[in-house]
């Protein structure tokens, strides 16, 4: 236990050997273990000049500080953020019938849309006006099938999904869906990000090697590095949430009940934010360090109510040198965070308005200038009867509104942000 503690201080993970010390200390108490003194000794000095480090590091560190009033009251108006809104139906055959909003992830590139229905396992390609282009859809053991994706990249010419499962990630012509070839990956990993000439693969704790993070060459297919360890009992939860920065500017990434926002690095990564909700907003370090059985225990035992529960973490992060950007959940409440350069950021739940009548707090892509959600057939539908003759609906088109049928393919809503 003391090698496995100096280990982790080696590595970094302060607070992980602390509460294994604590551990020794309670044991030795007790007289239920027998621990050389010079090597507890030589341990103790070790933690305290990594924690001098850590503190030195720390104060260097850019804190984002958010500050949270009562649940029930913070809002962003979307007068205040939005310019413009542009709506696109996508349009709706017997061959690409989508899923519900909550498994569909997107991506755009060069105004082309790409639509993962994690449901289903397929991927569907529309043109900028929602018109229907093709999909992929391969399940199998076969060449160029997969098991099941956990994740999807759009390249310049290539489309790239993530077989975990399967260990490899799979290569797709974007103008065909033509399967180019396969990279092999080691372990299994829930997310990916090719940033300068390398892969990043997060593990998401389902790796068998027990490291959180991978850099790989994809040219030569080869691992350089792995870092961000984990216990071995910890191996086997799956977190749903977006790791990566969505932006191309920073490798930037962020983990689940974390506070931390990290740049990753061919060797190693560091701190280069952390995030302040407020000391009663947030778990205290002994529940972080909770293996993720343990905090969902504690978490149906202490917060039996959910919207009582804290902040455990951010999504969707998008951080450039022009804008930052994340959500999270307060209580029950989505939230955002917007900080637009120039201007004083802002934290809240999004408001509807007159101008802006769909908005939701559900984000499906961002990019620098918009933010893009999409919108089920049903709920416009239902919105337009109960709307119906109030000034609302008139910020609205017609087009859409007569077009929209209950079983339809969910509306792309683009949202221009104000600079």
């Amino acid at each position: 236990m003391l090698r496995i503690s100096a280990n982790l201080v080696m590595m970094g993970n302060i607070w992980s050997a602390k509460i294994i010390l604590v551990k020794i200390m309670r044991k030795m108490h007790q007289n239920e273990c027998l621990v050389d003194y010079n090597c507890l000794l030589f341990f103790i000095c070790l933690c305290f000049f990594s924690a001098c480090k850590e503190e030195q590091e720390n104060s260097t560190v850019e804190v984002i500080k958010i500050t949270l009033l009562e649940k029930s009251n913070i809002y962003i108006p979307a007068d205040s953020i939005f310019e413009s809104a542009e709506y696109i139906a996508l349009e709706t055959t017997e061959d690409n019938l989508l899923s519900g909003l909550e498994s569909l992830s997107v991506q755009l590139q060069h105004d082309t849309l790409y639509i993962w229905d994690r449901d289903q396992q397929e991927l569907s390609q529309y043109d900028e006006q929602g018109r229907y282009l093709q999909k992929l859809s391969r399940r199998g053991n076969g060449p160029g099938e997969y098991i099941s994706v956990s994740d999807f990249v759009v390249l310049d010419t290539m489309v790239c999904l993530l077989a975990g499962a399967n260990k490899k990630i799979m290569f797709y012509r974007k103008s065909d869906f033509s399967h180019v070839g396969d990279l092999k990956i080691p372990i299994n990993v829930s997310r990916m990000k090719f940033y300068e000439g390398f892969l990043y693969l997060y593990s998401g704790l389902l790796s068998s090697e027990y490291y959180n993070m991978y850099v790989m060459d994809i040219h030569r297919g080869k691992i350089l590095s792995r870092y961000k360890p984990y216990q071995q009992e910890w191996k086997g939860t799956v977190y749903s949430r977006t790791i990566f920065n969505k932006s191309t500017a920073y490798n930037y990434y962020t983990e689940p009940y974390n506070y931390h926002i990290y740049e990753a690095m061919p060797d190693g990564d560091s701190v280069v934010f952390r995030l302040d909700f407020g000391k009663e907003n947030m778990y205290d370090s002994e529940f972080l360090l909770l293996s993720p059985s343990a905090k969902r225990i504690y978490l149906q035992e202490r917060y039996s109510d959910p919207s009582d529960r804290l902040i455990s973490g951010i999504d969707n992060l998008y951080f450039s040198d022009q804008m930052r950007f994340f959500t999270f959940t307060f209580g029950t409440q989505p939230y955002w965070y917007i900080n637009i350069k120039g201007k004083a950021p802002m934290v809240g739940y999004i408001c509807t308005s007159k101008k802006f009548p769909w908005v939701s707090a559900q984000v499906h892509s961002i990019d620098e200038d918009n933010i893009y959600s999409l919108e089920s057939a049903d709920y416009v539908c239902e919105w337009k009867e109960r709307l119906a003759g109030t000034d609302w609906i008139e910020n609205v088109p017609e087009w859409l509104l007569s077009k929209i049928k209950f079983d339809d393919n969910p509306v792309l809503c683009r949202y221009k942000l104000k600079k």
